[in-house]
């Protein structure tokens, strides 16, 4: 699944190719997440209700009806809006529906850890992406060709995990049968405070690369993303493995400290980038941001609703993260487009102020959550 979804952090090339701007990619990656936000709850329902693995199947494959619906697009409009809602909703409850799946089959005390560790297989599939990606972009000057083989790369991805999530077992079901009015007084409430606020930023800090480091290093003359996210994945790889057991043993505070600490410390660490290798100083605490925030902002959500409502609190946590994403996406594409209009530097001013903006949630976390 995240071999799918690596391959397509060069979707600014197709939105290029149909006539868009970095503007207009910020426009669509925001949109794209209003559907997920909207379906969050009914995804969270259906797992308690249906069990995991169904969801988890059903939204692979509406996943991969959006690519193909992508493969028929060829200028800027409505439909590119929908299609990119259509796989922001389906991807969202792939998300949730695996986490929820693996959380309910872990020990008492160690959702952290099972998380995480679900967390490495996917920083395997982020390094294999990109690489699939600059062999299958192997020119300078992207071609209509080379775009649909990226779309159709993603679609037998998800024909794979298609059938690597039917063979795998199966999955617990909720006993409660919530309403509306019930799932809206579960989450009244259970729901973890300030941690939302997290959730947002971390959407917000952890996409940002995917959407916007490929125009950032094309200006900077680097036709390459590989170098960043081999990076990334293995540093966080290795992170997510030899910490796995901290967040369960000392807290998720820390754990949630320490990646919001590093997470606003590698966007000003991306104005360091000046040729291909350098990508490794952001891409390395990035890495350490990812492996210590995701796990740790999961079970500490998880860790504040019921058992039988896990895929409730998976819902709403991943629902910040795309609402960080619904808010930042846009935000950034304006931002870049209204300092390159007033002749400011356009992607050193946007780093900076996200990295600010990270900042700020991290020492709001620290002294409005003193747990």
């Amino acid at each position: 699944m995240l071999v799918a979804v690596s391959l397509l952090f060069r979707y600014e090339d197709f939105v290029r190719e149909i006539g868009g701007t970095v503007f207009h990619l910020g426009v669509i990656v925001g949109t794209g997440t209003t559907g997920a936000i909207l379906m969050r709850m009914a995804q969270g329902v259906a797992i308690d209700r249906l069990g995991a693995k169904w969801i988890w199947l059903a939204c692979l494959g509406l996943y991969g009806v959006s690519i193909v619906w992508h493969l028929q697009i060829s200028n800027l409009g409505l439909q590119v809006f929908c299609a990119r809602i259509l796989m922001n909703t389906s991807l969202a409850g792939a998300f949730g529906s695996s986490i929820a799946y693996v959380s309910l089959r872990s020990p008492p005390g160690r959702v952290a850890e099972t998380v995480g560790m679900l967390g490495t297989s996917g920083f395997v599939g982020m390094a294999i992406g990109p690489v699939i990606g600059d062999w299958l972009f192997a020119n300078d000057d992207p071609t209509d060709l080379q775009i649909q083989s990226m779309f159709y790369a993603c679609l037998i991805a998800i024909g794979l995990a298609i059938v690597l999530v039917l063979f795998s077992g199966n999955s617990k079901r909720s006993q409660t049968k919530e309403g509306l009015l019930g799932v809206l007084m579960i989450v009244r409430d259970h729901q973890p405070g300030f941690l939302l606020v997290v959730g947002m930023a971390m959407g917000l800090g952890i996409s940002l690369p995917h959407s916007f480091l490929r125009p950032y290093v094309k200006e900077l003359g680097i036709d390459e993303l590989k170098t960043f996210f081999l990076c990334y994945t293995i540093v966080a790889f290795v992170v997510r493995i030899l910490t796995r057991k901290l967040p369960d043993l000392w807290g998720f505070r820390l754990g949630i400290l320490i990646g919001l600490s590093c997470l606003a410390l590698s966007m000003p660490a991306y104005l360091l980038v000046n040729q291909t290798w350098t990508l490794i100083i952001p891409a390395t605490i990035a890495g350490v941001a990812h492996a210590f925030l995701f796990p740790s902002v999961i079970a500490a959500a998880c860790e504040s609703f019921p058992e039988d409502h896990r895929g409730i609190a998976t819902s709403i946590i991943l629902g910040m993260f795309d609402a960080g994403v619904l808010i930042g996406a846009p935000l950034v594409g304006s931002l870049l487009m209204m300092t390159e209009s007033a002749g400011i530097a356009s992607y050193p001013t946007m780093f900076v102020f996200v990295g600010g903006l990270l900042a700020m949630v991290a020492i709001s976390y620290y002294r409005l959550d003193p747990k």
